[in-house]
């Protein structure tokens, strides 16, 4: 995993027209945003890379523009978790669905009282299978009847879209989306996508399985030659930008890659302060930092909040 002791994210004035094309200089752009909350999900660890709970928002050191800023929300590990499973149901990916079935329902049987899940597939259209629920036997009953369909066109972005702007709609808290594809379906026109995550306090994992229909199974690239390939550079980025992991599987074995993600989920804080504005019509940078030097973090690679007002602190 890698951990960062201090991140450095930039803010701008004014957003990006949605017409413009998504390139590298866009998303490595200075952002600045005027009197707006910013949520920053944060997961800490020591040096040897376990995971850190316990810690207050007094642990915790945020400037932007070189002025200190009082973190105004915080949601530690003992507030409640709100995942999303959301699954590539196209023909290719078919012969996996009982692996990952499996490891899925691993993952929810270790889901606190509290906590909620809900399970979206993505083919020829976008299923909500279940709807955020705590029922954990309403859960498994929507990953039995997920059977694959042949074909399908992969609609992952409008799938990850329904989530964050309809299914996670006024939920707050910690949430996260467990996306699995195989990547061999994903298209390119992944701004608007990519955007709503910057935007949102929602941390994605992206589980990567080669299959042979791609090409890919049993090959030996690295995962940084992985990513160098449009689809699971997609992946990637999803996960860089929200403070998440991009993990890869072999195909028949998820119980390890949703291990790793319920090891950080369970020791997840979402930060909330009002960056300083700048004066000079320059980008401010914002920094994070641990009052603990032994310890390290790693949050979000990008912000650009959505418009908030300042009396509408998310309450605990």
């Amino acid at each position: 995993m890698f951990c960062v002791k201090s991140v450095l994210v930039f803010l701008v004035l004014t957003f990006i027209a949605a017409s413009s094309v998504f390139s590298q200089s866009d998303r490595d752009a200075p952002i600045v945003v005027k009197t707006l909350l910013v949520n920053l999900p944060v997961i800490v660890s020591d040096k040897q890379g376990r995971h850190v709970s316990g810690l207050k928002p007094e642990d915790f050191k945020v400037t932007s523009g070189g002025v200190s800023n009082e973190i105004v929300y915080f949601s530690d590990a003992q507030m409640p978790l709100n995942v999303a499973i959301v699954l590539d149901e196209t023909g290719s990916v078919s012969g996996v669905l009982g692996g990952i079935r499996k490891a899925a329902k691993q993952f929810v049987s270790r889901l606190e009282p509290d906590d909620q899940c809900m399970v979206v597939t993505f083919g020829d259209k976008v299923r909500v299978r279940q709807p955020l629920t705590s029922n954990k036997n309403k859960i498994d009953g929507s990953l039995n009847s997920i059977r694959g369909i042949p074909g399908g066109i992969g609609l992952m972005n409008q799938a990850i879209l329904e989530v964050v702007r309809e299914q996670f709609a006024g939920v707050t808290g910690r949430k996260a989306i467990i996306v699995l594809t195989d990547a061999g379906e994903i298209v390119n026109r992944t701004r608007t996508m990519l955007e709503e995550l910057i935007e949102g306090d929602t941390v994605v994992y992206s589980i990567y399985y080669p299959t042979t229909t791609f090409g890919l199974k049993g090959s030996k690239q690295t995962l940084a030659e992985l990513t160098e390939k449009t689809p699971v550079g997609i992946l990637s980025r999803m996960a860089d930008v929200t403070a998440g992991r991009l993990l890869v599987a072999d195909g028949s074995d998820f119980v390890s890659q949703f291990q790793t993600i319920t090891d950080e989920l369970k020791k997840m804080y979402i930060l909330g302060f009002y960056p300083e504005e700048s004066t000079d019509g320059k980008a401010n940078n914002i920094d994070l930092r641990l009052v603990r030097t032994d310890l390290v973090l790693r949050t979000k690679s990008a912000i650009r909040p959505k418009a908030k007002l300042k009396p509408n602190v998310p309450s605990n």
